[in-house]
């Protein structure tokens, strides 16, 4: 619809209007193709591309550069609230057990000390998935970051939300910064992930794993063996993070298997997960 009306003055051709009219019937449907919300989404994703060069092959920025630049718009965006936090982040009792139970990953693993409001006479955690912990605890091993190493992941996670977020509205659309902005208003609101930003907890990963699963779901009928096995990958991870996620690989097995109609990348998915 755009490229011939875009490209067509910038390769330097004679472009004029012709003035037409459209007369529809005085009663009954008005005959359209552009017909629901997908069809005027799609319209609209190609305005926006046609606005911003995606009918300009010949002077496109490279990809390596669109990305560099979606990376610094997030990490610019995200900086204010990540210095406002640096020197006394609010660590909630949840923040300081994920670091205690880093300190035990290579040792006595997942021994906790401390009390909270409930007892138990194991000396042994049960409380969380271990992903969290032993992320921190490999981050503060290599760089000895401290207390301080559930923010910086935190802040890390979400910067890749945001940028799988741009992918999935490039996928959607065609155009280039609506997903990225759309991940970065999560900033805005709920309050439950900037408290979980700023606090070093389990969200912003947990928003990254869900994101990476709606970006492989959107390759639909085309999905591989390939693919659906990182698809288990991704949404065992997402258990290993939060319990609550374990419907989540039968979930996407089935929305796989319907989709594809073959049972061998839904499988893929739940054995996958499984192992991790």
């Amino acid at each position: 619809l755009f490229y011939l009306t875009v490209r067509a003055g910038q390769l330097g051709r004679k472009v004029g209007h012709c003035p037409v009219v459209r007369r529809y019937p005085d009663s009954g449907r008005v005959p359209t193709k552009i017909g629901g919300l997908a069809s005027k989404l799609a319209l609209l994703g190609e305005t926006v591309t046609a606005a911003t060069g995606g009918y300009t092959p010949n002077t496109r920025p490279p990809q390596m550069g669109q990305w560099a630049l979606a990376t610094l718009i997030a990490c610019l965006v995200a900086l204010p609230l990540f210095l406002s936090v640096l020197i006394s982040p609010p660590y909630s009792p949840d923040s300081w057990s994920f670091y205690e139970l880093s300190q035990a990953v290579f040792g006595d693993f997942y021994r906790g000390s401390t009390i909270r409001s409930y007892a138990s006479d194991i000396p042994y955690s049960a409380a969380f998935p271990p992903l969290w912990p032993a992320l921190i605890a490999v981050v503060d091993g290599a760089l000895g970051t401290g207390a301080r190493t559930g923010l910086y992941l935190a802040f890390v996670c979400f910067i890749g939300f945001a940028l799988v977020s741009e992918q999935i509205g490039r996928r959607l659309t065609g155009a280039r910064w609506i997903g990225l902005a759309i991940g970065l208003a999560m900033l805005l609101g709920p309050k439950m992930v900037v408290d979980e930003l700023t606090a070093g907890r389990t969200i912003p990963l947990q928003m990254l794993l869900y994101a990476l699963t709606l970006l492989g779901l959107l390759r639909g009928p085309s999905i591989t063996i390939t693919l659906g096995t990182a698809l288990g990958m991704v949404t065992g991870l997402a258990i290993l993070i939060r319990f609550v996620a374990l419907p989540l690989p039968f979930l996407v097995a089935a929305m796989v298997w319907w989709m594809t109609r073959r049972p061998l990348p839904a499988l893929a998915v739940v054995c996958v997960a499984g192992v991790a």
